[in-house]
């Protein structure tokens, strides 16, 4: 988008404001401290496995006794002590307490019902969220989504059925959904062009994983976490009151007298003195009213034009493709570390050095161009399993295929992060939290196609790694195709075609904020 004089000016007032002051700051924190939280409910469900029965057969000779472990419906052809087991497949603690619906042997069907339902209430969560986000405000449906993701986590203690749980589940990732893609455009619009990246990627929503593992090996009962997860995320509500409404999104509702107020607050919260305030809203109020009315922007507008149609297009494969090549890698380097408390923060900490060298490289050769780098890279290291397996003298273990997925994974989480702050930065405030939503809702997808995707296992082993690693090439080629929007002010209108107005009538409405 070119920038309009809307978005100089907006971003001229947050660099006079500070670019990254208190206010800025605190809004950081306070945003990371909640998306810990909503991605430590997202990981709620790796501490509720299916229990495998196993019946464990004692046959007593004259002289020792054998063991053995059988199936549930196995009959033994000679005298034998037996007993019931049951065991899971997550290396989880035998004094941990789950559901009862766990142990149904006769309905294995009960986890893919509940795992479907909870990514189709992600998915509309997206879906419904980003639009009211773009409709009625950033910061209401914020936290009335945040509020409403911890009371569905704690409703799913109430009661020891499957069918409650997966209501309620599905609830939770729907709220989930809503709040992720609001958050971080509140951030966005709040920062300066210096500390876009920084904010963006390295916002601490890894920590959630980490947490919620935390508070699993304190409670070690089903109950006890969900309604500690869900209980630690609701005072956080109280925030409410330590956030603003984003001042670009009042601007472009032609809310302008609001607008002016929360700039006034957020120079008084930083401490910066600012001459020329007035002016500068003026010319972005000028701007706003002569290109464009107000109206109820959708998911069309985001083919507003043919450069955004191909824009749009591209976020969509690059959330499509990223999500099925992060999610096998995830699978391939989930037993990296065998302890289930370690691995769910330690599979997701690692990947912050390679994110944090992402940040420092694209301030000196752009965002699309060291997404490029990161995303053939990582396609590159993928695709090294052929010098593997045609170079070993020995026979290929199942650690280096690990490892070699472990490194892939590393650049495959800095590329999405890069997309990730592209999409914010070149979708116009109006519709910026839905282009935002789009690759989450591709992403939603290519998680869901990545399940049915086992065949490739069949192949020879070396298949799934040239099939992603190609995969990985041509995102990186795609995302040139983007803008390079690196000190480039936020755009924040879309001009409506049939609006027009002479260059006396800027003067005349520009003079006083009435509205």
């Amino acid at each position: 988008m070119i920038p309009d004089d809307c978005s100089k000016s907006m971003d001229t007032l947050v660099g006079k404001a500070g670019g990254f002051g208190f206010y800025q700051k605190r809004l950081f924190f306070v945003t990371g401290l909640m998306l810990m939280m909503c991605t430590g409910i997202l990981s709620y469900m790796a501490f509720i496995p299916f229990q495998t029965s196993v019946k464990e057969c004692v046959i007593t000779r004259k002289l020792n006794e054998t063991s053995l472990d059988l199936g549930q419906n196995v009959t033994l052809p000679f005298p034998a002590t037996c007993q019931l087991l049951y065991k899971n497949d997550r290396n989880l603690e035998s004094d941990w307490s789950f559901p009862e619906w766990t142990f149904a042997d006769d309905d294995r069907e009960i986890f893919r019902y509940i795992f479907c339902t909870r990514g189709g209430g992600l998915f509309f969560g997206f879906l419904i969220g980003a639009m009211l986000s773009d409709l009625f405000g950033r910061r209401r449906i914020l936290f009335t989504f945040y509020m409403l993701m911890c009371v569905c986590q704690c409703l799913t203690a109430v009661y020891d059925t499957w069918i409650i749980f997966m209501v309620t589940q599905a609830f939770a990732g729907l709220f989930a959904g809503g709040y992720l893609v609001t958050s971080l455009v509140i951030l966005l619009e709040y920062v300066g062009p210096d500390y876009r990246d920084a904010c963006i990627c390295l916002c601490p929503w890894w920590l959630g994983p980490g947490l919620v593992s935390l508070q699993a090996y304190f409670t070690r009962h089903w109950r006890y976490l969900a309604l500690v997860s869900g209980g630690m995320g609701l005072l956080l509500t109280g925030a409410y009151f330590l956030m603003l409404e984003s001042f670009r999104w009042l601007m472009c509702q032609h809310r302008f007298s609001e607008s002016e107020a929360v700039i006034k607050e957020l120079i008084s919260c930083n401490g910066f003195g600012m001459e020329g305030m007035t002016q500068w809203c003026d010319i972005a109020r000028t701007c706003v009213i002569n290109n464009m009315h107000r109206k109820k922007y959708t998911y069309f507008d985001l083919f507003y034009s043919r450069k955004m149609s191909v824009w749009t297009g591209v976020v969509v494969y690059i959330g499509l493709v990223g999500a099925v090549v992060y999610s096998r890698l995830h699978r391939i380097v989930t037993n990296f570390a065998e302890d289930p408390y370690l691995s769910q923060g330690f599979i997701f900490a690692v990947d912050v050095p390679v994110v944090f060298s992402a940040v420092l490289i694209n301030k000196c050769i752009g965002r699309r161009w060291c997404l490029f780098l990161y995303s053939v890279s990582s396609g590159c290291v993928a695709c090294c399993i052929l010098v593997l397996y045609f170079t070993s003298e020995f026979k290929i273990i199942p650690g280096m295929v690990t490892t070699l997925g472990f490194f892939s994974k590393l650049g495959v989480t800095a590329t999405l992060s890069l997309a990730c702050l592209i999409t914010l930065e070149m979708y116009p405030t109006v519709v910026r939290t839905m282009g935002f939503a789009v690759g989450f809702l591709a992403a939603v997808l290519g998680y869901i196609l990545e399940d049915q995707l086992y065949f490739i296992d069949t192949f020879h082993f070396t298949t799934q790694f040239l099939i992603y690693g190609a995969l990985l090439v041509s995102m990186g080629l795609l995302a040139l195709v983007f803008p390079d929007t690196s000190h480039d002010p936020l755009p924040d209108i879309l001009k409506c075609r049939h609006r027009n107005l002479f260059t006396q009538e800027r003067v005349r409405l520009a003079n006083g904020w009435t509205s």
